[in-house]
C-alpha cells in the first residue's frame, strides 16, 4: 500500500473527531469521573447495608474495615466510570498496563490481607462473634465448606507444620500426604507448579491466604484476556480487545467459576489452558531460540500446574479442549514455524527436564495417588452419562446467577457458566450461510461446535460404554461436565462473533437482541425458578438485570465489528484515482467515521452492560473478607491450645448428631497446630482404621475422600452396625470412649453432653466451661 492509501487508512481509523488529547478535556473527564465513582460508591454502600440487613447481618462498620470498603468502592467505581467516559486512549492505556495493574490489585489485596474466604462461617456455626466481623464487603457462604472448612484450613495446618510434605495434624494417627491430594502449600519440588501458593510461603497464613485469592483472580482475567484476544483473531482481522474482556468476563465471573474458585483447582486447570495455548502460539510466532525456550518454559510450568490438579472429571474433557486449539494454533502458523536444530534441542531439554521433576513427584506421592485412584468415592466412579433431569438447566444460564438470591438452594451444584447456550452454535451455522459467497467455513468453530454437541448428548442422554471409555468422558459425571460444557461454548460464543461478517441494520439488532433477551430470560426464570420469590421487588429487579443482559449480549452478536472498516481499506485498496479524485475519499472518511463511531459506540455500551452485571454478580458470589481470625481467635480452639500446650494428647471433634461439622471443626483444630484425629481424609486414613475395623468388615464404608463425622456411643455392637454414608463424600461413625483412647485420643471438643456417656473402661470429662455450643472434655480412665 503507497503513502496516500496508508494515510486515507489512518484518518478512517481516527476515532477521536473531538480532540482526546485536549489537557482541559482530559481534566474535566477525569474530575467527572471522580465525581462519579463517589456518587457511585455511596449509593453501593447504602445498597450494601440495605440488603445485609434483609438477609439478616449487621455490616461491620469499624473504622478499618469501612475505610476499606470504600476504598475499594471508590476504585471501582473511578475504573468502571473512566473506562465509560473515557476516549480511545483509556482503552489503549489499560490494555498497556494491564499486567502492572494486575500486579496492584494483587499488592493491594496481599497488604490489606483481603481475600474471598468464607471463613467467618465459622462464628455463624459456634457463635463466638459477629458473622460479618472483618467482612468488607458481600456475605460468608456456608455451602461453600470445601473451600473454608477444608483447602483453607489445610492451608494454615501447612504453616504449622513448616510446610512439610507429610503432615501430622491431619489425622494424627499417622502423617498425611498433602503434597498432591489437596490444594496445600509443601517446601518441595510440587510446588514448582503451584505459584498461587507461594505466598503461603513468603507472608504467612493470613497474608498468603489474601495472595492466594489475589493472585488468581488477577492472573485467570489477564491469562483469559490474552486468550481472547488470540481466539477473536479471525483471518484477514485484527484481534478484537472487546470481545477479549466479554470473553474472559464471562469466564471469571460466572456462578460456576465462582462457587467453585477455590475447589479442585478449577482456577488452576483455567490457567493452565489458556496459557498453554496463549504460549504456545508466541512460541511458534517468535523464531529467537532463547525468547523460545522461555515460552518453552511457560509452557512446563502450564503443563504441570494442569497435571498435579488431580482432578480427572474436569482435566479429561479438558484435555479434548487443549488439543484442538493447539492444532488449531499449528494450522494457522503453518509454513511459517522454522524450528532449528538449536530450537529442537532446548524443547528435547526442556520435555525432559519437566518429565523427570513430574517423575520425581509422582514417585514421592505414589501410595498416595494409587489409594486416591482407587477410592470408593470417587476414584472408582465411571459413567456412560445421560442425566435427562439436566436438560433445563443447559438452557437460560443466566437464571443461575440467582443462586446468590436464597441460601435454601444448593447454589453450589446448580451453578452453571454463562455460556449463553446455544447461542454460539447458532451463529456459526448463520456465519456458514452468510459469512461470504464461498462459505467458507471456520475450522476453529466447526470442532468447537462438534465437541459442544458431543458434551450435550453426553449429559441428557448419554453415549454407549465403548464411546463413552474411548472418548474417556466416562471419567468424568454430567453434573461435573458443565464446567467444560461452559467453558467449550464461552470459547465457540467469542470466536463465532469474531468470524463473522454479516451485520444487520440497527433497528434489526435491536428487534433481534429483544427477541433474544425475551427467550433467554423466559428461560431462565424457568430453568431456575427456585432461586427467586416473584413479585417481591428484589428478584423483580434480577430479572430485569438477567433481560438487559442478554439483550446486549444480542446486539454484541449482531453489531458489526469489522465491516465498515474492511470495506473503507478495500475502497482505497482498490487504487481508483477516479473515485480519489471526484473527492471520493472524504466522502469515505465523513461517512465511514460517522459509522465506526456508532458502531463502537454499541459495542461498547453492549460489553460495558455485559462486563458490569456479569461482574456484580459475580462478584456478589464471595465475600471480600479481611484477614482470618475466625481461625484463629476462636474461644474453644484457644482453650484446647492452653491444654495441649505440652504436646501431649490428640483431639476429636464429636458431634451430638454426626452433622459434616464434626470434621469440619477437627480442621479448625489442626488448622491451628493440634492434632485431630477426624479431618477431612482425601485418601483412607489406614493407620485410624486398622485400629477401629481390623478385619476389614467396613472396608468400602471408608476407603473414599470423606468428612469423618463421629458421635458418641456407649454401644459395643460390631462396627458395622455404628457406621454409614449419608453421603458419597461422609463417613459417620459412632464411637466409645474406649475406642477413641484406643487411636490415641485425649481430648474432645463437643456440641454434645458426654457425661450421660459410658463404656465400662472409659469415661468423658469436662475440663473446660462452654464456649458457645462447645465444651471441651477429657478421655479418661473408669474409676473401679
Amino acid at each position: 500500500m503507497d503513502g496516500s492509501k496508508t494515510v486515507a487508512v489512518s484518518q478512517i481509523h481516527a476515532c477521536d473527531p473531538h480532540g482526546g488529547h485536549n489537557r482541559k478535556l482530559l481534566l474535566v473527564r477525569l474530575a467527572i469521573c471522580v465525581v462519579t465513582s463517589a456518587i457511585l460508591a455511596f449509593f453501593a454502600d447504602k445498597l450494601y447495608v440495605h440488603l445485609s440487613l434483609e438477609s439478616g447481618y449487621q455490616v461491620d462498620n469499624s473504622r478499618s474495615i469501612a475505610i476499606l470498603r470504600w476504598m475499594i468502592l471508590l476504585i471501582s467505581g473511578f475504573v468502571l466510570s473512566i473506562v465509560v467516559i473515557g476516549d480511545h486512549q483509556v482503552g489503549r492505556a489499560l490494555h498497556r498496563w494491564r499486567w502492572g495493574i494486575g500486579g496492584c490489585f494483587i499488592a493491594f489485596c496481599t497488604i490489606f490481607k483481603l481475600s474471598g474466604s468464607s471463613i467467618n462461617s465459622f462464628y455463624i456455626w459456634y457463635g463466638s462473634d459477629s458473622p460479618m466481623r472483618n467482612v468488607v464487603l458481600g456475605w460468608p457462604r456456608t455451602p461453600r465448606t470445601d473451600e473454608f472448612a477444608v483447602n483453607t484450613l489445610f492451608a494454615f495446618s501447612q504453616t504449622e507444620n513448616a510446610f512439610q510434605q507429610n503432615n501430622l495434624l491431619l489425622g494424627g494417627v499417622a502423617p498425611t500426604d498433602v503434597a498432591v491430594i489437596k490444594d496445600a502449600p509443601v517446601l518441595g519440588i510440587v510446588e514448582l507448579f503451584r505459584p498461587f501458593q507461594w505466598g503461603y510461603l513468603v507472608f504467612g497464613a493470613e497474608r498468603g491466604l489474601a495472595f492466594y485469592w489475589s493472585s488468581r483472580l488477577a492472573v485467570l482475567f489477564l491469562i483469559g484476556y490474552e486468550f481472547f484476544r488470540l481466539v477473536s483473531q479471525a483471518s484477514e482481522q485484527r484481534e478484537n480487545r472487546v470481545l477479549a474482556v466479554v470473553g474472559s468476563a464471562l469466564v471469571i465471573f460466572s456462578p460456576l467459576t465462582q462457587w467453585w474458585f477455590a475447589v479442585n483447582n478449577i482456577v488452576e486447570m483455567l490457567v493452565a489452558v489458556f496459557g498453554s495455548i496463549v504460549c504456545f502460539h508466541r512460541y511458534l510466532c517468535n523464531h529467537r531460540t532463547f525468547i523460545r525456550c522461555l515460552w518453552g518454559l511457560a509452557i512446563c510450568e502450564c503443563a504441570g500446574m494442569f497435571i498435579w490438579s488431580l482432578y480427572p472429571a474436569w482435566q479429561v474433557p479438558l484435555l479434548w479442549v487443549i488439543l484442538i486449539l493447539a492444532i488449531w494454533v499449528v494450522k494457522e502458523r503453518w509454513g511459517k514455524i522454522h524450528m532449528t536444530r538449536a530450537d529442537w534441542i532446548v524443547a528435547a531439554c526442556l520435555v525432559t527436564i519437566f518429565a523427570v521433576l513430574s517423575s520425581a513427584v509422582a514417585y514421592l506421592s505414589k501410595d498416595t495417588i494409587l489409594a486416591m485412584l482407587n477410592t470408593s468415592y470417587p476414584g472408582a466412579r465411571r459413567s456412560q452419562g445421560g442425566d435427562h433431569t439436566l436438560i433445563m438447566r443447559m438452557f437460560g444460564d443466566i437464571g443461575s446467577q440467582m443462586g446468590i438470591n436464597n441460601p435454601d438452594i444448593p447454589a453450589v451444584e446448580y451453578s452453571r457458566m454463562l455460556d449463553f447456550f446455544p447461542l454460539g452454535i447458532v451463529i456459526v451455522v448463520i456465519n456458514f450461510i452468510f459469512n461470504n459467497k464461498n462459505r467458507k467455513i471456520d475450522w476453529l468453530s466447526l470442532a468447537l461446535g462438534v465437541v459442544s454437541v458431543i458434551m450435550f448428548i453426553f449429559i441428557v442422554i448419554g453415549l454407549p460404554s465403548w464411546l463413552a471409555g474411548v472418548t474417556l468422558l466416562n471419567m468424568s459425571v454430567p453434573n461435573r461436565l458443565f464446567f467444560v460444557f461452559g467453558v467449550v461454548n464461552v470459547i465457540l460464543l467469542i470466536r463465532a462473533i469474531s468470524t463473522r461478517t454479516w451485520s444487520l441494520k440497527l433497528s434489526g439488532s435491536v428487534f433481534t437482541a429483544f427477541v433474544f433477551a425475551v427467550l433467554n430470560t423466559c428461560l431462565a426464570v424457568y430453568s431456575y425458578g427456585d432461586f427467586l420469590a416473584l413479585p417481591r421487588s428484589r428478584d423483580i429487579c434480577y430479572v430485569l438485570l438477567m433481560f438487559a443482559e442478554s439483550f446486549a449480549m444480542g446486539m454484541l452478536c449482531t453489531t458489526n465489528f469489522h465491516g465498515l472498516r474492511t470495506k473503507a481499506m478495500a475502497m482505497v485498496a482498490k487504487d481508483d484515482s477516479h473515485a480519489i479524485e471526484d473527492g471520493s475519499e472524504d466522502l469515505v472518511n465523513a461517512g465511514m467515521k460517522s459509522g465506526l463511531r456508532t458502531q463502537r459506540i454499541t459495542v461498547k455500551a453492549s460489553a460495558v452492560v455485559i462486563i458490569a452485571i456479569v461482574g456484580i454478580f459475580g462478584g456478589a458470589i464471595n465475600p471480600v473478607q479481611y484477614g482470618a481470625s475466625a481461625v484463629s481467635a476462636q474461644p474453644a480452639i484457644a482453650a484446647l491450645q492452653r491444654l495441649t500446650s505440652n504436646g501431649r494428647g490428640m483431639v476429636a471433634a464429636v458431634s451430638d448428631d454426626g452433622a459434616p461439622m464434626s470434621s469440619m471443626l477437627a480442621d479448625l483444630i489442626a488448622a491451628n497446630g493440634i492434632p485431630a484425629v477426624n479431618t477431612v481424609q482425601v485418601t483412607p486414613r489406614w493407620g485410624l482404621w486398622e485400629k477401629l475395623d481390623p478385619h476389614g468388615e467396613c472396608y468400602r464404608k471408608y476407603n473414599r475422600y470423606a468428612f469423618i463425622n463421629i458421635s458418641a456411643t456407649d454401644e459395643k455392637s460390631p462396627l458395622k452396625e455404628r457406621i454409614e454414608n449419608p453421603t458419597g463424600d461422609q463417613v459417620h461413625v459412632k464411637l466409645t470412649a474406649a475406642e477413641l483412647h484406643s487411636v490415641g485420643v485425649t481430648y474432645v471438643i463437643s456440641n454434645d453432653d458426654l457425661s450421660q456417656y459410658h463404656d465400662g473402661e472409659y469415661r468423658y470429662e469436662q475440663v473446660s466451661d462452654k464456649f458457645g455450643p462447645l465444651c471441651i472434655w477429657k478421655v479418661v480412665r473408669e474409676k473401679n
